[in-house]
């Protein structure tokens, strides 16, 4: 969580709610409405950050983050009220997400399935696809996919990505189908892996630029 998140969020929704969210994980699944004002003060913060010249940037940052933080809270204060339902089926649903969830987390790419998923958390396949739905409104399959996807693009954007190729860092990540995985990619991010590597050695550049250009002033 981010820095000061738990006392805005007590601020906004008691300490009672803030006590249950750090006793128990929970996955949430909010309104597409808040989802988007999050992501859009999200996107706004990131273009700030690479946009603007570093003394403004410092000026704000403070401003910037407390709307990053405001969005982020209204938007699982929105999913907990959205999706409130009993105290003891809450709970059951919460421990077999955890156990799924973090099945995944903990396994590498290459043949993970949706069953592989069910027998961790100790539930029916069909169970699990229920309380995907019910909390994320996706399937697990769904999941897979949209997290494999997420993950890839992490990578493309990540320090290391400009000295790698798009398909070996795809490979890494389970891709077998790569021109399937473009597809999907662009679908979902509304532009092609080899664009979002190629914004990321050019961000590379101006910074090393930016670097060389500050080492050479204080020398």
């Amino acid at each position: 969580m981010p820095v000061g998140f738990f006392g805005a969020y007590a601020a906004r929704t008691g300490k009672s709610e803030v006590a249950n969210t750090v006793r128990e994980k929970r996955v949430i699944s909010p309104p597409r409405q808040s989802l988007e004002l999050f992501i859009s003060n999200a996107a706004s913060a990131a273009a700030f950050a690479r946009d603007v010249p570093r003394p403004t940037l410092d000026g704000r940052a403070a401003d910037v983050a407390s709307d990053l933080l405001a969005a982020l809270i209204d938007a699982i204060d929105c999913a907990n009220r959205a999706n409130a339902i009993p105290a003891h089926h809450s709970r059951s649903t919460n421990k077999v997400m955890t156990r799924a969830l973090e099945y995944v987390r903990s396994q590498k790419w290459g043949g993970l399935q949706v069953t592989d998923m069910a027998d961790a958390a100790d539930v029916t396949s069909r169970t699990l696809l229920r309380m995907f739905r019910q909390q994320l409104a996706m399937g697990p399959a769904s999941y897979l996919k949209l997290r494999q996807l997420n993950i890839v693009r992490r990578e493309l954007r990540g320090r290391h990505a400009p000295s790698k190729k798009i398909t070996e860092i795809m490979g890494e990540h389970g891709v077998t189908e790569f021109g399937r995985f473009a597809s999907e990619y662009r679908a979902l991010f509304r532009e092609r892996p080899s664009d979002t590597l190629a914004r990321s050695r050019e961000l590379l550049e101006r910074r090393q630029a930016q670097a060389e250009t500050d080492h050479g002033t204080f020398d």
